[in-house]
């Protein structure tokens, strides 16, 4: 299984109502599953605690406009 079907599968966490999108990194493969896991299980609780990163605040657009 996976640190993140484990996570929200069986400890029941993640926060009602969000998607959660996660994005693998070079050398996770060789990462300590159980450390991941427990990462993982730490970033959801402060996330439901609202201890995450402040909002960050919108870009200003340079003058070029997308085409």
């Amino acid at each position: 299984s996976s640190a993140a079907s484990d996570v929200y599968k069986r400890q029941g966490k993640g926060l009602p109502d969000h998607d959660h999108v996660l994005i693998g990194r070079n050398g996770a493969i060789s990462r300590d599953f159980h450390r991941m896991r427990a990462e993982l299980s730490h970033a959801l609780e402060a996330a439901a605690q609202r201890k995450g990163d402040p909002p960050r605040k919108a870009r200003k657009q340079a003058g070029k406009q997308r085409r």
